[in-house]
């Protein structure tokens, strides 16, 4: 990807593990805790995390690639 100009010069690894550690975060503390940490479900969550790291990886502008989501609590 970084080859073909699709990702700026980063390091693919500590950016793999900050995405990683960020959704096991969030996994962790729901199943840690006894109250909801977050009210946001796991879906909405993953797929908003995989689009911010995607636009950040991309420089695709945030109008392009964000959505706004609707979820009941």
């Amino acid at each position: 990807m970084r080859d073909m100009g699709k990702i700026g010069d980063l390091d693919i690894e500590y950016t793999a593990m900050s995405f990683i550690l960020m959704n096991l975060g969030y996994s962790s503390s729901q199943f840690i805790s006894v109250e909801n940490v977050a009210e946001i479900p796991m879906e909405i969550f993953i797929e908003h995390s995989v689009k911010v790291f995607a636009r950040g990886l991309s420089g695709i502008p945030p109008a392009k690639i964000m959505h706004n989501y609707s979820f009941e609590i």
